[in-house]
Parts: structure tokens; C-alpha cells; sequence
């Protein structure tokens, strides 16, 4: 399913409070919520406050590698933070 253009991205709205979520981590870059509907125990969206387009565009020229690599910090994070429940 895509988006209408003028249709806002869901997690955008997440980050700006205006759609339903549960924060379980969030910093300057990043937040992770828990999904409404999961499918393990703490199933999990991590995903970047700045929007992108898709998980292709991360690695693209305006994806800045420090913002992506504290992405993968905090989903390694909340990874071990899971596994020592």
C-alpha cells in the first residue's frame, strides 16, 4: 500500500504524538515503539525521528551514516534489553 501524497506517514505522526504508540525507547534520533498487534513478545518498530522514505532510502546520499548508525545502536540496545527479560 502506498500513501496518498497528501496522506501523512503514520510515523511521522508517532514521533509528533499525534497517532496512537507506545514509546519503549527514544532519543534524539530514533524511537521504537511497540506494535499494536504483535506478533513476539516485544515486537518492536525502531525507526528514525527524521522521515524517510523506505529502508532503501537510509543508505542514500541525504541519509547522514552517523544517523544510521545510531539506529542500529539503539535496535542492538533494545535487543539485549529484551533478552535479559
Amino acid at each position: 500500500m502506498t500513501l496518498a501524497q497528501n496522506d501523512p506517514c503514520v510515523l511521522c505522526e508517532m514521533v509528533a504524538g499525534r497517532e496512537e504508540a507506545s514509546p519503549a525507547y527514544e532519543d534524539e534520533h530514533v524511537i521504537a515503539v511497540m506494535d499494536l498487534s504483535p506478533v513476539t513478545q516485544g515486537h518492536l518498530f525502531v525507526f528514525p525521528r527524521a522521515h524517510v522514505e523506505s529502508l532503501e532510502a537510509l543508505d542514500a546520499a541525504d541519509w547522514r551514516q552517523r544517523d544510521r548508525a545510531e539506529l542500529d545502536a539503539a535496535a542492538e540496545q533494545i535487543r539485549r534489553g529484551l533478552d535479559a527479560l
